[in-house]
């Protein structure tokens, strides 16, 4: 996770200190044991849009959505690479 955060470190993405939960989407995954991530990006204006009438592309901000793409993109190629696991949400109860 520290090596991750490392490399994600140039798009403006830190390790947090707090323990992933997956937030509203995911957590029932992590609930059931499985590894999640949280990558929380600036969020400032999101319930601007969120499930409204407005919630449409025109919104979306290139840049915002190129650093969101790239960071998935890093953690999705370094999960897939990594020969351990992440362990189990379980084992952390």
């Amino acid at each position: 996770i520290v090596s991750m955060a490392k490399i994600l470190q140039p798009l403006g993405i830190t390790l947090g200190e707090k323990k992933a939960e997956g937030g509203p989407d995911f957590s029932p995954f992590h609930a059931q044991g499985l590894a999640v991530f949280d990558l929380k990006q600036d969020g400032t204006h999101y319930f601007d849009w969120h499930h409204t009438s407005n919630d449409t592309l025109d919104k979306i901000v290139p840049d915002e959505m190129a650093q969101n793409v790239a960071a998935f993109a890093v953690v999705v190629y370094l999960s897939a690479q990594y020969e351990g696991d992440f362990g189990s949400a379980l084992e952390e109860k």
